[in-house]
């Protein structure tokens, strides 16, 4: 697997995280949630879900790019926003009235809990951004081809 494909493959285990913990982090606000029931959740585990899928997106930005630390956590922002938005497309409430109308609930959400999003989109752009600008150590044959060099 090729350096790039890696990078791409940590910024997904970034955001899929990221994703399940903000799930988790919105469910643990009401009152009748144990810690346990908000780990495994359904709705949390889709949120981890919608984190991967997000990650489907800003993986190759964020890998081509390989931004700063302190310009991966602003882009954070926006991929959570962005996440939020995601989340009620694939997985619409009943009082939401139909997918097109994803902005109105991700609007509430963002609004609602920016304290518990805030710091956790920060933290996982800046984190996948750290983590996409380390060196990729070469594995299998890209090693083999390393050490022998060129014919």
């Amino acid at each position: 697997m090729s350096p790039r494909w890696r990078q791409i493959g940590r910024v997904v285990a970034v955001f899929t995280v990221v994703g399940w913990l903000s799930s988790v982090a919105i469910a643990a606000t009401e009152d009748e949630v144990s810690a346990m029931a908000a780990l495994v959740d359904g709705a949390n585990l889709r949120g981890g879900l919608a984190g991967f899928l997000l990650s489907a997106v800003w993986g190759p930005v964020w890998a081509a790019a390989r931004p700063p630390a302190w310009l991966g956590a602003l882009l954070g922002l926006i991929a959570c926003i962005t996440g939020v938005y995601l989340y009620f497309v694939l997985f619409p409430h009943a009082w939401q009235g139909d997918r097109l109308m994803a902005h109105k609930s991700a609007k509430v959400v963002v609004g609602t809990y920016w304290a518990w999003l805030g710091p956790l989109a920060v933290a996982g752009g800046g984190l996948s951004a750290w983590w996409v600008r380390r060196p990729v150590a070469p594995r299998g044959w890209e090693k083999e081809a390393e050490a022998t060099g060129p014919d």
